[in-house]
């Protein structure tokens, strides 16, 4: 048969990356807080809120999402690993290691373009997720799928890629101007494209989502996730600019840096 090739290193490296996913869970999350959880609307798992998209969310729903992209992808992955081998075996489209390499790099091209079809893949569907653009709020095409997922191919990505999904964006995601959303939650400003009419607010409504979002930093950093709490305090700075939260953001982000620094 074939020697170790593409395909068996791929299927070495999403269980390892799920036990990092796993062992990261296990951090604590420093101490409570009493909101209610935008998305569900309880607050019973808000003592150990986490970062989606720059907003706190409770534990459980955090973790329900970060659990159906991670099994969207092991689905997707699957299913190419499955249509590979029987192609190789069943169909006998390989007889030398290097024409098994070259077919499975066929397969993953298409791989790349899974998230094109309307936003979905195989997984994804099933999970009712679906990848949009941030911009528009339209669904992702075959190009912007390719360049979500081409970063993949570098080693060992897939371990990082598995780490940085929990808070929404992902190694790709800037680059194709992409993000992953909840149908069950799709109208929530949580899953909403910059476009989106419900962002062209008054004045004073501005100023209060920047209050708001100004309040989510300080319990960030009242908690010690002093990171979270610089990209919070930079997010407000950039969304709200003209706003009294934004000078305070601003500030705060002087103060913060000189402590970590200190």
């Amino acid at each position: 048969m074939f020697g170790p090739g593409i395909a068996e290193v791929a299927i070495v490296l999403v269980p390892i990356a799920i036990t990092l996913v796993i062992l990261s869970r296990l951090r604590s999350t420093g101490t409570s807080v009493s909101d209610t959880c935008p998305l569900c609307g309880k607050s019973e798992s808000m003592d150990k809120a986490r970062m989606l998209y720059e907003i706190l969310i409770c534990k459980r729903c955090f973790f329900s999402l970060a659990n159906r992209r991670q099994l969207a992808f092991v689905i997707d992955f699957s299913l190419l690993c499955l249509l590979f081998l029987s192609f190789v075996t069943l169909v006998g489209g390989a007889r030398t290691t290097d024409e098994a390499n070259t077919w499975f790099c066929a397969f993953l091209l298409v791989f790349f373009l899974k998230d094109g079809f309307g936003g979905y893949s195989p997984g994804k569907a099933l999970l009712r997720l679906r990848v949009i653009n941030e911009i528009t709020g339209k669904s992702i095409g075959f190009r912007r799928s390719f360049q979500r997922n081409l970063p993949l191919i570098i080693p060992f990505m897939p371990l990082v890629v598995a780490i940085q999904l929990h808070k929404g964006h992902r190694t790709g995601d800037k680059w194709a101007a992409s993000k992953v959303i909840w149908k069950r939650y799709a109208s929530h400003p949580i899953f909403l494209a910059k476009s989106n009419p419900e962002y062209k607010t008054t004045p004073a409504e501005v100023e209060m989502q920047a209050k708001d979002a100004l309040s989510r930093a300080f319990k960030l950093e009242a908690r010690g996730l002093f990171e979270d709490a610089l990209t919070a305090y930079r997010t407000i700075a950039g969304s709200f600019p003209q706003t009294l939260a934004a000078t305070d953001a601003r500030k705060c982000i002087d103060d913060l840096e000189k402590r970590m620094k200190g």
